[in-house]
């Protein structure tokens, strides 16, 4: 009997710690709780041009992206998961809209001697959010599905930067020929969470990037052009992402803090509908759920009542 307790106390613990199994792991699950998490994504951008040339950045102009995050570590331990694809696990995508607010020449060039610029960004209203992203969903009908879901939460959540979603389908894709088709795989799934500018300290900057679009995208998928700087804050309280803490970042703490830079769209077998690619790397500080919290609390005590029960049979 001395040696099945242990065993018993084990396999109680595993299960307060572990919970249900499923054959896709969502996103929330692989979350580190407790921990800032960093999550390393990638992404593709359509411009959608309002002012100046069609193949230029101006002001007024909008960006419209989607991004699917492939990794998340725990800036604590080390310790790494992989998401989407080929994984056991569901896939973290999304998609965000931002209109050109700032652009300032830093009287420097490209090596193709394209001039450079740092932008600043701004979120759009809800409505031209929802606008964009059913003009870019055009026919297809399963992108205007998730989409007419999505502008009713846009709607709800004002000031909105990104949207993103907790997906087991795993079928995230910013190649093939049709815009649509991709920007709903960005857009199906549960709600994760809504990220934008509001509260202290945001930010949405593009520095050292050439106005014309077009040197961009004639540049490699590995190649890393200028410096995106984004600093959001949570956005309402919609979505599977529990309490959140801020991080540091560019301008103070913030919830959300991400950095990486632009790429190209140039290397052989890369066909996409997409303008231009990027890379960021975002960090969040999540807090333990109470649920969690209770789990933990109920193998302990067990563990306790055990070891008191066993601690009064051997004095008696």
């Amino acid at each position: 009997m001395k040696r099945v307790l242990p065993v018993l106390v084990a396999a109680v613990l595993v299960m307060s710690f572990a919970g249900p199994a499923h054959a896709i792991n969502t996103v929330i699950s692989q979350v580190f709780g407790g921990a800032v998490n960093l999550g390393s994504d990638i992404d593709a951008e359509t411009l959608i041009n309002v002012a100046g040339s069609p193949t230029t950045l101006d002001i007024n102009d909008r960006l419209l992206g989607i991004i699917s995050i492939q990794t998340l570590e725990n800036l604590g331990t080390g310790t790494k998961v992989s998401l989407g694809a080929g994984t056991a696990n569901a896939e973290l995508t999304g998609i965000f809209d931002v209109v050109v607010t700032g652009k300032t020449p830093t009287g420097t060039v490209d090596a193709g001697g394209n001039p450079l610029f740092n932008f600043t960004f701004a979120a759009v209203p809800s409505a031209t959010f929802n606008t964009d992203v059913a003009a870019a969903c055009g026919g297809n009908a399963a992108c205007l599905a998730s989409a007419a879901l999505l502008a009713a939460i846009l709607t709800a959540n004002p000031g909105t930067v990104i949207a993103t979603f907790d997906d087991v389908s795993q079928d995230f894709s910013r190649l093939g020929t049709s815009l649509g088709a991709d920007i709903g795989t960005a857009i199906n799934g549960n709600l994760f969470a809504l990220a934008g500018t509001v509260g202290a300290n945001t930010q949405l900057t593009s520095s050292n990037l050439p106005a014309n679009v077009a040197a961009i995208a004639g540049q490699s998928p590995a190649a890393q052009i200028g410096t995106v700087v984004e600093a959001l804050n949570r956005v309402g309280t919609s979505g599977e992402l529990g309490t959140i803490l801020t991080v540091p970042c560019a301008n103070g703490p913030v919830q959300f803090c991400a950095s990486g830079s632009l790429s190209g769209i140039n290397a052989p077998g890369i066909t996409t509908p997409f303008a231009v690619f990027s890379n960021t790397n975002v960090e969040f500080f999540t807090v333990p759920e109470p649920g969690a919290l209770l789990l933990l609390g109920s193998g302990l005590i067990g563990l306790g009542a055990m070891t008191f029960r066993k601690r009064v049979k051997k004095n008696s």
